[in-house]
């Protein structure tokens, strides 16, 4: 497999819709009006269930990958920061998102919401990076 660095979905789209490449890599509101229109097939979610809108499509994990991971969200913020104000900023988001039209513009994205704690969003990073660490690796080999 050959990996295509640099293109933005229109571009990734276009290429798999004109045989240039076999697969490729990209969120499910991307892919969603191929897959439900028939061109694209799904191969599997990288999410830790199956995704509602896509309900034949398994998981890494049940298709024998030991990966389950999601994209991702946050708000950062420099070192140094008081926790207080990194809690005051915490909850202003956490409200934000809570809003109804918030809500609904996350349901036309196919986005989750799902929100974390800081400390429990910068373990799940860390989880990530070391799950994806051996197949970037094995990318830059030519594996």
């Amino acid at each position: 497999m050959t990996e295509i660095d640099g293109r933005s979905s229109a571009e990734e789209i276009a290429a798999v819709l004109g045989k240039h490449v076999d697969v490729y890599f990209d969120t499910v509101a991307s892919s969603a009006p191929q897959f439900t229109a028939g061109n694209f097939r799904g191969l599997a979610v990288t999410a830790a269930e199956r995704i509602g809108e896509f309900p034949d499509v398994p998981t890494l994990m049940e298709s024998g990958y030991d990966i389950e991971f999601s994209g991702l969200r946050g708000i950062f913020a420099p070192l140094g920061v008081p926790k207080e104000r990194l809690k005051i900023i915490e909850g202003i988001f956490k409200k934000t998102m809570e809003d109804e039209g918030i809500q609904k513009l996350f349901q036309k994205l196919k986005l989750k919401y799902a929100p974390l704690p800081a400390e429990e969003f910068k373990k799940t990073i860390t989880r990530y990076v070391e799950q994806l660490r051996p197949i970037a690796e094995g990318i830059k080999a030519g594996k």
